[in-house]
């Protein structure tokens, strides 16, 4: 309880009474779910530099920014250097070494506990209003990707998921993965590769808890699988009123509108490579996710920065036109 204990055990007594005799807490306790830990945080020098840092954030002070310092480094996605080249300023989460602005100057992290204006804020402006106004690239390889597999597929995403999943081959679904009470376990999409096989895309903390979801509420009977697929796909997303025009120019699929709605999917070439381009949009602009191969993931996002560049005004900046972010 990291010297919480009295001012806490009255609370615990009671959640973990409910968790045993109804099998579910009347609040959400997802920080004390064994399932949010991933497999490699059970690293034991990982644990002993983390713990040494982690008991001292609970006598500190807590400001937008604050970092942690140990243990960094060590999960980077395929366009890290690429990012870091870029002037991306990380932040760790889950091990991931996450690009949270950019920065030209490359000054680092402000490290001043305060909870005023950041001298982020104006970069993240400009990164708002080039999403706005022309388009930005996000990198969301860390997300998790858990590909769901086999004749009942279907059945097994239906049992948790508040939103149809028997649906078109090449259709991408928003939901939620639902508890018995309506309550809301998981945010996610879900894809329709194949008839058998859905793409299920969710946030990175949720890498383990998810796919535990899916199997603790299925069937025994039902035939399927589930396969971690994180690391055998990145997903750059691309979004803002111009990005229809530079993903057009690297592949001869139609994106039209009336082609290409909005929550369609499909397999397309992209530059060399072939990859899946789903119509959606986390910044309620125009936008597609591209779900690619791990190894042509530097590709891609070499020619979509190329096809930005080219695309900027002779007097204008490039990060006037195709911002990563």
């Amino acid at each position: 309880m990291n010297s919480n204990g009295i001012l806490n055990s009255g609370g615990v007594g009671l959640t973990t009474a409910e968790w045993m005799i109804d099998g579910a807490p009347s609040r959400g306790m997802g920080p004390m779910l064994a399932r949010r830990a991933h497999p490699f945080q059970s690293n034991t020098r990982y644990n002993r530099d983390r713990a040494a840092e982690a008991v001292g954030f609970h006598y500190g002070v807590t400001w937008a920014g604050r970092q942690v310092h140990s243990a960094r480094g060590i999960r980077k996605v395929p366009l890290h250097d690429r990012l870091a080249s870029a002037g991306a300023t990380f932040a760790e989460r889950i091990g991931w070494e996450i690009p949270m602005y950019f920065d030209p100057e490359k000054k680092g992290w402000n490290e001043e506990p305060n909870l005023w204006w950041k001298d982020w804020s104006p970069l993240v402006q400009e990164e708002c209003l080039a999403a706005r106004d022309a388009a930005v690239l996000i990198d969301q390889s860390m997300y998790a990707k858990i590909q769901v597999q086999g004749p009942d597929a279907v059945h097994a995403l239906n049992r948790v998921c508040g939103a149809q999943m028997d649906v078109p081959i090449g259709t991408s679904v928003y939901t939620q993965f639902l508890n018995t009470r309506g309550g809301i376990e998981a945010d996610v999409t879900v894809t329709r590769i194949a008839p058998e096989c859905f793409m299920v895309i969710t946030g990175h903390p949720s890498q383990t808890r998810d796919p535990a979801w899916i199997r603790d509420h299925a069937d025994p009977a039902w035939r399927f699988e589930i396969f971690d697929a994180t690391s055998a796909y990145g997903l750059i997303t691309l979004h803002g009123p111009k990005s229809r025009e530079i993903l057009s120019s690297l592949t001869g699929d139609d994106l039209s509108n009336e082609a290409f709605p909005f929550g369609a999917a499909r397999e397309i070439d992209i530059a060399y490579a072939r990859g899946w381009a789903i119509r959606r949009s986390f910044l309620g602009e125009l936008g597609y996710e591209l779900l690619l191969p791990t190894e042509f993931t530097l590709h891609v996002y070499d020619a979509l920065m190329a096809a930005g560049t080219a695309r900027a005004p002779p007097y204008g900046d490039v990060r006037d036109e195709l911002l990563p972010s």
